[in-house]
């Protein structure tokens, strides 16, 4: 029988196992937010560690259809939305997998939030929304540095979007920023 928070691999010890390492230790380590994310998730003990992952993906899962409807500017029909989230989580993976790479589930947040950032800021542009993109996107890459590969492909085919609009200045910005 199948328990999403109980342990299947030693990888789900390591939260607990990351309270026996100082926080200012950790945060030199690679992918630093994604670790004191877990060791954050290490206090609340060995079973409810693994809830934390899936949390972070079950949030970044609501929150695709909210960064479509900020792309497009409409709600994405409710029925492709209920079927978006029946697949998602009914299916077996995603509650084993989520805890395996809980990496992706939060760095997928990261990016969606991120995505989501850029799309203000180009529709109306405030230095704090810009300011918080550039956040939401260092955290990204902190958590799991493959997705900094995935960010800035969205964001130029946003910026590419944008460029028709005459605003140039701030498309580069945009994208020199998230690049950088």
């Amino acid at each position: 029988e199948f328990h999403p928070l109980t342990p299947h691999h030693p990888d789900g010890y390591v939260p607990v196992g990351l309270l026996s390492r100082p926080a200012l230790e950790i945060a030199s380590w690679p992918r630093p937010v994604m670790v004191l994310f877990l060791r954050t998730a290490g206090y609340l003990g060995v079973a409810h560690a693994l809830a934390l992952p899936i949390a972070a993906m079950l949030g970044a899962a609501l929150l695709a259809p909210f960064a479509i409807s900020r792309l497009t500017g409409e709600w994405p029909s409710p029925i492709a939305v209920l079927g978006y989230f029946v697949l998602l989580f009914t299916h077996p993976q995603f509650y084993f997998h989520h805890r395996h790479d809980a990496t992706a589930g939060l760095a997928t947040l990261f990016l969606f939030l991120s995505f989501m950032g850029a799309v203000s800021w180009l529709q109306a542009p405030a230095w704090s929304r810009y300011a918080w993109t550039l956040v939401l996107t260092a955290l990204m890459a902190l958590s799991k540095e493959t997705y900094a590969l995935s960010l800035p492909f969205l964001v130029g085919a946003l910026c590419l979007l944008d460029w028709r609009n005459s605003r140039w200045k701030r498309t580069l910005a945009l994208i020199g920023g998230v690049c950088a």
